[in-house]
């Protein structure tokens, strides 16, 4: 999924790049432009016909050739879902490595396992991104997978490279509108 951005061309170069070097090659590409966040990943999700699906958002990608192996690996054992370590990229440098954990709050926002793009799962139908959520997006969908199948798997190979600069939603949301999704979150799952 992906949205227009001053640097947008660069982003999709960057990630495709990324993509076209793993060693891990049975997969296809989905890119879609439609709407508003949790939309647009939700098409993304609804065009895939693979058995799997990797989340990148545009300016995020690959963090080595063998990313896309690692993370198809970590379904082995039986996992329906999982997050993968990620580096960090504030458009300087690339660094500050994340291993992800689980916290039993995380429908709070205290979310220890990482954004959207850490995140792989098998398609089920009826699995979506709850509209119009934007910054807790991911973490409703954590919440609710933990609740339909567990704890995901926590893949420790750094996998992923995130994108921390520039017009992210964590940067351009207010606190009034990340206070809201919260409240709402909240009383979601009744905490």
């Amino acid at each position: 999924p992906y949205h227009d951005t001053p640097k947008t061309a660069f982003h999709i170069s960057r990630l495709l790049k990324s993509i076209s070097e793993q060693t891990f090659t049975d997969y296809e590409i989905v890119l879609t432009k439609e709407g508003a966040f949790a939309r647009n990943h939700n098409a993304s999700i609804i065009k895939a016909k693979g058995e799997m699906v990797q989340m990148l958002g545009i300016d995020d990608y690959f963090a080595s050739p063998d990313s896309l192996e690692n993370i198809v690996r970590g379904f082995d054992n039986g996992a329906v879902w999982q997050i993968t370590a990620c580096k960090h990229d504030n458009g300087e440098e690339v660094g500050w490595e994340h291993q992800p954990y689980w916290t039993d709050d995380i429908y709070t926002g205290n979310n220890r396992l990482g954004g959207v793009s850490t995140l792989s799962f098998r398609r089920e139908k009826g699995l979506m991104f709850e509209e119009p959520l934007s910054w807790l997006v991911d973490v409703d969908l954590y919440y609710r997978l933990y609740l339909k199948y567990g704890y995901p798997h926590l893949n420790n190979h750094i996998g992923l490279v995130i994108n921390t600069a520039g017009d992210r939603v964590s940067n351009i949301l207010s606190s009034i509108d990340k206070q809201n999704e919260i409240q709402y979150l909240t009383r979601k799952y009744g905490k």
